[in-house]
């Protein structure tokens, strides 16, 4: 391991140019790179050839870390419209890039049109207004749901005077 003491007076660029000189003396960024990708023995063994014992695996290409995988446009189906769109090898490399692990189900136009609307537009229900008697004061009254048997429903006044009163006593 390269060591270098900085002596009195020195600067510290003079100190680095030294320690620089003596890692480049010592072959030490020359074994960096010779070890910087990690083999496992198995695969040091299958990438010399050496340790195949079977014959079919003979012809079979060791697989390797590094090489790139290589993507061609696809052609897919938009679940939308059900018009066929180009999922060009740019984008598979993004999404592979990205770790998405689905590929896209819309085309450019249906997908900007998704993105276009409110975030609650598509899920619009009518509300449904119920009439019926309070189980307080018995007076008419029209509630958002639809009430369940064996639970009582108040009217606006009667459910603020019980939620107040229950607030009070915890």
């Amino acid at each position: 391991m390269a060591e270098v003491k900085i002596q009195e007076g020195e600067s510290i660029e003079s100190a680095l140019r030294r320690f620089k000189r003596k890692v480049q003396q010592e072959d030490i960024i020359k074994d960096i790179k010779k070890h910087s990708f990690y083999l496992k023995p198995g695969d040091k063994l299958r990438a010399n050839g050496i340790g195949r014992s079977c014959g079919a695996n003979r012809n079979r290409p060791t697989p390797t870390r590094w090489r790139p995988m290589e993507f061609q446009d696809r052609i897919l189906s938009c679940v939308d419209c059900a018009t066929e769109f180009i999922w060009t090898a740019g984008e598979q490399q993004f999404f592979a890039d990205k770790n998405f692990k689905n590929e896209p189900k819309r085309c450019k136009g249906c997908k900007s049109k998704r993105a276009a609307r409110p975030a609650g537009a598509g899920m619009s229900r009518e509300r449904v207004e119920t009439v019926t008697m309070c189980s307080a004061c018995g007076k008419e009254t029209t509630v958002p749901f639809k009430p369940t048997q064996g639970r009582p429903v108040f009217c606006k006044e009667c459910f603020q005077s019980r939620k107040f009163a229950g607030a009070g006593s915890v």
